[in-house]
């Protein structure tokens, strides 16, 4: 019935040559749609009202140039939809589209999708109550959230404290994470009730210089509005301000080459005076982008560049001594503006671009940690563009594990949840064959991640459509091996190229830690690395302890790994202080070495070997490995990088072990010891418990030689 309705919306849509004002969108709505509402209205079956409302939601999604148009298409849609119980999820739909692109209409458009949850949730019994409370307190602490940036403090309150009230009723998690919401709106409130003052003494006396000054500063600095800045200008107030107001006023993107860098030092300037770590950060920022737009624009190398460059490291470094931002939960928080890809990249190419985050070809594989560790439950939605063929995957905390989503595996044959009983994606009941991605289509995957007690689900939706669903015991997942701190994570494999240009995430329970992510760095002086360690967050498998400053492995049923918070990029020497205090196996080190990454093994085969392994896929191999349980050893590696070569020294309590000198791309580790970054120095056990006395690491210089050069054991098989 509608199909040659559609038809003539898109044809209106690509015609029209400059937004619609609201009357003649009415108009234009009466004109395409008037029969077809009038013909739905006058049945009493709601199926056609929710059919209407779909094609008006499917004509909205393609309106976004004229948003007049759009918000009647999405207001029309939501009154057909929210008829019926049936008819929400579209009348949903339409108001988050008509909040996301239409900025005033946002509260308005809020407010009605919370209004859905609320008769949801009055009319659910039994478990479908805790689930539509949930909701409901996702929806009332959006809102709020929109409402206090719109100014309306009070009807934020209001939100929050009937999101309290029902958290409340239902036991929920997400309750500490609204009284926080709460209480953090007690400073904004104190800021507009300043700048309410203010701007009424300058209603009262325009000459009052001194409060027209203060209120530049507020507006500017701590409430980041150069839009309403600008409306109090006046002769006054100094040259630079009343210059460069009107322009930061307007979009950063149309700002023009040359004023992208006055700006950039402007707002450096406002940075050095802020009052507060806050307004400090958000004079950063402005600058920051001033200066990336600046660089995008002006591609001569000359000094412009060259100063513009080394000031935007400035601000970068600025920004990461600053004390990091609380999240606020069940908002959504922008992982992309997280990312530092030269600190949290682990392998592979990395590069910010007009806001997107892009991974450049220069291999097979690349790797990269997103500083957002959350702990609870959490919707993670991205939108990315895959320019060739090969897996796009998200690494996902679940609880305390993880498991990893990937896209397109092998060459599009599947795509899928891995690992899930130590099952990959191919063998698993979430795999989905084909799993195939087109090359150049902007894909939107949506990610729920839940976890109740000792149960756990993962949905995941692709282009807004029903794609994996698992759900099942959380010991089914692996235990967490993914970058540092149980942070999110990216990664591609066998493709050109990706290109993410949306990555965000909200938390419904629990909260969401954004950790610095950058492991120490490596000195010439010798580092401790135990002060560094925190078995909580760096334990890859098994369980650690710190005891009076040593380092515990408590399993001796199975494997131990750690992961040390150290990155080694250059040649470097380990000790190791070490007594193995129960079982009979083995006591590793993992040992980054430039491109590559192996581990050295003490005691293997209960005492048959030491060995370092993998070199070409085989080990090399030292019989007679015995270790004495309770003795206490000395362990020594010296890691020599020289150009594509490394060499590797060992040393058993200052004996020679063994030695290797190879091409870096010969090492490699084998799965069970991977560490979440091959970068970092790594300690482990199997069928044993030990005691890490010492861990201690320096670089060494580049000219620094090998202390021997005896005749390197055979690897074998």
């Amino acid at each position: 019935m509608f199909r040659q309705t559609v038809l003539v919306t898109a044809g209106l849509l690509c015609v029209a040559a400059a937004p619609l004002l609201a009357d003649e969108a009415e108009d234009a709505f009466n004109q395409l749609y008037g029969d077809d509402l009038r013909h739905v209205l006058a049945t009493p079956a709601p199926a056609d009202d929710i059919a209407l409302a779909r094609q008006l939601l499917d004509a909205a999604q393609k309106a976004e140039k004229q948003p007049a148009f759009l918000a009647v298409l999405c207001e029309k849609a939501y009154d057909l939809a929210a008829k019926n119980a049936s008819g929400y999820p579209t009348a949903t739909a339409a108001m988050d589209l008509l909040a996301e692109k239409v900025p005033e209409k946002k509260v308005e458009a809020l407010q009605k999708t919370a209004a859905l949850h609320q008769k949801q949730y009055a009319t659910a019994r039994a478990d479908a109550k805790t689930k539509a409370g949930e909701a409901l307190l996702q929806a009332l602490s959006t809102l709020a959230a929109a409402q206090a940036e719109a100014g309306d403090i009070d009807a934020a309150k209001a939100s929050l404290k009937q999101a309290l009230t029902i958290a409340t009723a239902i036991k929920s998690d997400a309750k500490a994470a609204l009284q926080a919401q709460l209480d953090g709106l007690a400073p904004q409130q104190k800021m507009e009730k300043q700048i309410a003052a203010l701007k009424a003494k300058l209603e009262k006396n325009p000459e009052d210089a001194a409060s027209r000054k203060e209120l530049l500063r507020l507006l500017l600095e701590e409430e980041d509005n150069p839009a309403e800045a600008a409306k109090f200008l006046d002769e006054s107030l100094d040259d630079a301000t009343r210059k460069y107001v009107p322009a930061a006023a307007r979009p950063m993107e149309e700002a023009p080459e040359l004023a992208c860098k006055e700006l950039g030092d402007w707002y450096r300037g406002l940075a050095d005076g802020a009052a507060t770590p806050a307004s400090k950060g958000a004079m950063l920022c402005r600058a920051q982008g001033y200066y990336e737009r600046f660089l995008d624009l002006h591609k001569d190398e000359d000094l412009a560049r060259t100063t513009a460059t080394l000031m935007l490291k400035k601000i970068e470094d600025a920004l990461a001594k600053l004390p990091a931002p609380k999240v606020a939960a069940v908002a959504w928080v922008d992982c992309l503006k997280l990312v530092d890809p030269a600190k949290h990249a682990i392998q592979g190419h990395w590069e910010r671009k007009d806001g997107h985050l892009v991974l450049v070809p220069t291999g097979r594989g690349a790797h990269l940690t997103i500083p957002a560790a959350p702990s609870g439950n959490y919707d993670l939605q991205a939108t990315f563009v895959r320019k060739a063929d090969g897996d796009v995957g998200f690494f996902l905390p679940v609880g305390v594990r993880q498991v990893h989503l990937n896209l397109s595996g092998s060459f599009g044959q599947w795509s899928g949840l891995e690992p899930i009983e130590g099952k990959g994606g191919m063998d698993n009941m979430t795999t989905v064959r084909p799993g195939t991605l087109v090359n150049g289509h902007e894909y939107t995957i949506d990610i729920k991640v839940r976890v109740v007690a000792d149960a756990a689900a993962v949905e995941v939706r692709l282009d807004d459509k029903p794609y994996i669903q698992w759900q099942g015991a959380l010991s089914a997942l692996s235990a967490r091996a993914h970058g540092q701190h149980n942070c999110l994570g990216l990664n591609a494999w066998e493709t050109t190229a990706v290109e993410f240009r949306r990555l965000r995430v909200r938390m419904l329970s629990g909260e969401l830690k954004t950790p610095d992510g950058a492991p120490a760095k490596l000195t010439t002086a010798w580092t401790d690395c135990l002060k560094l360690v925190d078995p909580a967050r760096d334990a890859v498998k098994g369980k650690w302890e710190l005891r009076n400053g040593q380092l515990f492995s408590t399993e001796r049923g199975g494997q131990c790994h750690l992961s040390l918070p150290i990155v080694l990029k250059q040649s470097y020497e380990v000790q190791a202080t070490v007594a193995r205090t129960a079982g009979d196996d083995a006591l590793i080190l993992g040992l980054p070495a430039g491109k590559g990454a192996c581990t050295l093994t003490l005691s293997d085969d209960r005492g048959a070997w030491h060995r370092l392994e993998l070199i070409d896929g085989k080990r090399l191999d030292v019989r007679s490995g015995t270790l004495v349980s309770g003795q206490e050893y000395v362990v020594g590696v010296k890691v020599f990088l020289r150009g594509e070569d490394a060499e590797i020294a060992a040393t058993l309590d200052g004996k020679p072990l063994l030695q290797w000198k190879g091409r870096q791309a010969s090492l490699s580790t084998h799965p069970n010891w991977a560490s979440p970054d091959p970068r970092c120095l790594g300690v482990g056990t199997w069928l044993a418990e030990a005691v890490f006395r010492r861990i201690r690491v320096r670089a060494l210089p580049d000219d620094a030689r090998s202390a021997a050069e005896a005749p390197a054991p055979k690897p074998k098989g």
